[in-house]
């Protein structure tokens, strides 16, 4: 742990440092932490290993959230009366075109269809962070500004619905199971627009604090369960392949038996 953090903080000095280099430039300071990113990752200097990366997954998921609120807090209803349709339509064909076009470039190179499918998902996220960045530091305030953060805040509600809807496709099309409407579209958008709603409610009826604490804890509670069931998970699914090679009786025991029990709830644990 203690390697983890010195690494996370020669990290943030060079990120600091690059910032600087790339100011002289006339390059946003995202280049910079990008740069240093890339230098400091396993791939190149090796400061942060992979299984540092995974030690700081819960960092980077907390500074998501909060990017996300800032750019939630961009939008004012006064304004968004006053463009209109225009972010929706901006954000629709956007998204829709980038996952289309991944699909069928995936489809037409042969790939399987359900891989072409969740990829073709995954295409219409977007990353915030980069944006919001040079948005806030070179204080931009213009009509593409105020048009570019609510679509870039639609466009990852766009990219959730999607992925719900064609992961659902793609896990029917490799189980084998039967195509339906609730799997297809009820469950993923019910999911999507209970959360949305919940958090609209909170917001009028106890205000914007209680919203923000509510997502700050729903954030924090989500990252540390999301880390005790992979770690659940993956550890029953050692225990079993620790007793599938001979251990404590190996295949056929009583504890190989109740080893396959805990790998099956493992695997939702897992993913």
């Amino acid at each position: 742990m203690n390697n983890t953090l010195l690494a996370l903080a020669c990290a943030i000095a060079m990120g600091l440092l690059l910032t600087r280099l790339v100011k002289l430039i006339h390059l946003p300071d995202v280049t910079g932490y990008l740069v240093a990113g890339l230098l400091v990752g396993p791939y190149v200097l090796g400061a942060l290993t992979p299984a540092m990366n995974s030690q700081l997954t819960i960092l980077s998921n907390v500074a998501l959230g909060f990017i996300a609120y800032s750019i939630g807090s961009e939008f004012k209803l006064s304004y968004l009366r006053e463009i209109g349709i225009k972010p929706i339509i901006i954000t629709a064909f956007e998204g829709c075109a980038a996952s289309l076009l991944v699909f069928l470039t995936l489809l037409a190179f042969g790939q399987p269809l359900p891989l072409c499918l969740a990829l073709g998902a995954i295409a219409a996220a977007t990353a915030p962070a980069a944006t919001l960045m040079v948005v806030r530091q070179y204080k931009a305030n213009g009509p593409v500004t105020k048009m570019l953060l609510p679509v870039v805040a639609m466009d990852d509600a766009l990219g959730l619905m999607l992925y719900a809807i064609l992961m659902a496709v793609a896990r029917t099309l490799v189980d084998g199971s039967a195509l339906s409407v609730m799997t297809l579209l009820v469950e993923p958008l019910l999911e999507i627009v209970c959360s949305l709603g919940l958090g609209v409610v909170i917001g009028i009826v106890l205000g914007t604090s209680a919203l923000g604490g509510l997502l700050a804890g729903a954030l924090v509670t989500g990252v540390l369960m999301a880390l005790f069931m992979s770690n659940a998970g993956g550890a029953w699914d050692n225990a079993k392949k620790y007793i599938e090679e001979g251990n404590h009786g190996g295949k056929g025991s009583d504890a190989h038996r109740a080893a396959v029990v805990g790998d099956t709830v493992g695997d939702p644990f897992k993913d």
